[in-house]
């Protein structure tokens, strides 16, 4: 039987970003939603919060997937008032975020 799961909006935001593009990096993710730098350039808490959500309930994964803390490394350009995405060290690829079957089960619901 299927759960029943409350997302918040930024959270819907998230996965229908997903849905169309399929993968994204984190700092296009980021500034699609206009998510803005806290105090310190770093990723706001809400969206943190809303992100770690997304990622326990397996409706969206890091790819690749042994990355390393990429929300704590996206960097805030100030002069171009945009997000760049982490790189991998290994792959030395950006940071994308992926949706799961999961999270396309939970869309079409």
């Amino acid at each position: 039987m299927p759960r029943r799961v409350t997302l918040s909006i930024q959270q819907n935001e998230i996965l229908r970003i997903l849905r169309e593009a399929g993968e994204e990096t984190l700092g296009t993710v980021l500034n699609t939603l206009r998510v803005g730098p806290d105090a310190n350039s770093s990723v706001s808490g809400t969206f943190v919060a809303a992100l770690e959500g997304l990622l326990q309930l397996g409706f969206v994964a890091w790819e690749p997937e042994q990355v390393s803390s990429p929300i704590a490394r996206a960097q805030y350009d100030r002069s171009a008032s945009q997000w760049t995405s982490p790189v991998d060290e290994i792959s030395q690829q950006p940071v994308s975020l992926v949706m799961t079957q999961a999270g396309q089960e939970c869309l079409s619901r």
